[in-house]
């Protein structure tokens, strides 16, 4: 997404907070938190970070109030009524923090209290006299950043973010401990898949065993996996294994096909931005450190939407006549996958206006080995005169 688009994004949802919400937690996953930050800073919040590790109520009040003198030392000047932002909240013990939170919400010379962590701070939530006072930003629920204080109660929410290593997280717990790969292995199929008949995972996972010892192993999986998790992954109905509908499922590769599907049915600036939050959610190749078949396989899938996505921003860009955002768009996707011809003769085309002979020559370079490399092909004859034009151009420059 644009830096635009997500500054006014965090504007939007902290203009509409009511006055009620007192405590503001920065979304963890929030990539840009330093936004948050520095607009409340210039705004006239006190900043305070915490140093250390499982600080005390009485040494993360020591901390605040002496970053808060500090500041007010520095300005010369005393509001009647200031923001505070905490960093590092992390480095509290999560009672200490609450505690602390309760008790400036009692002061009268604190305004809004923002919390930035680097994992999400779900004792605040646990407490009914801080949540109702609580809200998380940013949210947007389509770049994976869930407002957990607003979960309906009971419900379990299952964070999956499978683009890199893998990571799980139940209702804010992290899962790390599976029990061995294969529970790990059957959770991301299961979800993946969303919907699977016995047979598929099977055919899967045990593809030369009976179906009576395959059935013995999967149930015995299934049920380590609900072990693991807390809740049970799937129901079965109607001959097939979908995701328990009492489950609040937010799942990075869902989210990015999706993104990646409406920008193929968008147009212009909104065919834009759904590209831009697909490439934002992956982070990386599919579950990394994996080698099972149907992860290799998936992994390749997706890589090819990421690499077609790459290709199709620096299009839109181009048709919209942004020529220095398509060629630095060119430039990432070619550098994703070199036998892309289309985007070697947009960046050929660029380059000439540009003056940029050293991109072109390598562009030229990698598109020619990859191409004989992979296919056995050489560079079309519209590529190849591009890039003799260029050379040309170069000389005489």
């Amino acid at each position: 997404m644009h830096l635009a688009v997500i500054r006014s994004l965090v504007e939007q949802q902290l203009r509409s907070l009511p006055v009620s919400t007192r405590v503001i937690i920065v979304h963890p996953e929030f990539q840009l938190r330093y936004l948050v930050i520095a607009d409340a800073v210039q705004a006239g919040a006190y900043y305070a970070r915490l140093s250390g590790a499982e600080l005390s109520q009485s040494a993360v009040q020591t901390q605040i109030d002496d970053s808060v003198q500090a500041l007010r030392q520095e300005t010369n000047r005393r509001r009647a009524r200031n923001d505070l932002i905490i960093d590092e909240c992390d480095r509290a013990q999560p009672e200490a923090l609450a505690k602390v939170v309760s008790s400036l919400l009692g002061s009268r010379a604190i305004g809004r209290i923002f919390l930035v962590s680097r994992a999400l701070l779900f004792h605040i939530l646990a407490h009914d006299h801080l949540i109702t006072q609580t809200r998380i930003v940013p949210t947007l629920e389509q770049a994976h950043l869930l407002d957990y204080s607003k979960s309906p109660p009971g419900v379990a929410t299952i964070e999956v973010r499978a683009f890199g290593r893998g990571r799980v997280q139940v209702s804010g717990r992290s899962v790390n401990e599976w029990g061995g790969a294969l529970p790990r292995s059957m959770f991301f199929y299961l979800l993946d898949r969303g919907m699977v008949a016995r047979s598929d995972i099977f055919r899967t996972f045990w593809p030369k065993m009976s179906v009576g010892d395959a059935t013995n192993v999967f149930h015995v999986t299934k049920r380590k996996v609900s072990e693991v998790l807390g809740v049970s992954l799937t129901q079965f109905g109607a001959g097939f294994y979908h995701l328990a509908s009492d489950l609040r499922i937010a799942y990075d590769v869902n989210l990015f096909t999706e993104a990646y599907n409406l920008s193929q049915v968008s147009q212009g600036e909104e065919a834009i931005e759904h590209l831009e939050r697909a490439l934002d959610l992956y982070r990386g190749d599919f579950l990394q450190g994996l080698e099972s078949p149907w992860i290799v396989e998936r992994r390749e899938e997706l890589r090819a939407l990421y690499q077609d996505a790459l290709a199709s921003l620096a299009h839109r860009h181009y048709e919209r006549g942004d020529t220095h955002t398509a060629y630095a768009a060119c430039l990432r996707a070619a550098a994703h996958d070199p036998t892309r011809e289309d985007l070697a003769q947009m960046i050929l085309t660029l380059a000439k206006d540009r003056r940029s002979f050293h991109d072109g020559e390598i562009v030229y370079s990698r598109l020619k080995d990859a191409l004989r490399l992979r296919h056995d092909l050489d560079p079309e004859a519209t590529t190849r005169l591009l890039y003799e034009q260029l050379r040309g151009i170069a000389a005489r420059t």
